[in-house]
């Protein structure tokens, strides 16, 4: 139960956090995140055909998912330090892969491509 609580609190932390950064500091100039550069580039996306608010708030809240399930899990390993950080760097790693792939799917399922 406390892995469970220390997800959720670190989520929103990292949320609001994001929000906080988007907000205060971009200025609403959303074409500039990296995310959306990768995934125009590997996925072909048109960012004329997407709209950037919601495809932000995915990404937000994909790497408020990814870095809080990989702090969660490297808190529940009971390996020194080094290791626990070696494993977190995979997991990591994995996360982001997996997550910007289904993203990327579902641009495309969209239609929101440069068919060339």
């Amino acid at each position: 139960m406390s892995s469970l609580i220390f997800f959720i609190s670190t989520y929103v932390i990292i949320l609001v956090f994001y929000i906080i950064y988007l907000g205060l500091y971009r200025k609403k100039n959303f074409s500039r995140m990296g995310e959306l550069d990768y995934l125009e580039y590997k996925f072909k996306v048109k960012k004329s055909k997407i709209n950037e608010k919601k495809l932000t708030w995915i990404c937000v809240n994909a790497n408020a998912f990814i870095i809080s399930i990989t702090g969660t899990i490297c808190f529940l390993i009971p390996l020194k330090f080094i290791f626990q950080m070696l494993i977190g760097f995979f997991i990591l790693l994995i996360l982001i892969i997996i997550m910007y792939y289904l993203i990327g799917n579902l641009i495309i399922k969209k239609g929101k491509v440069d068919k060339k």
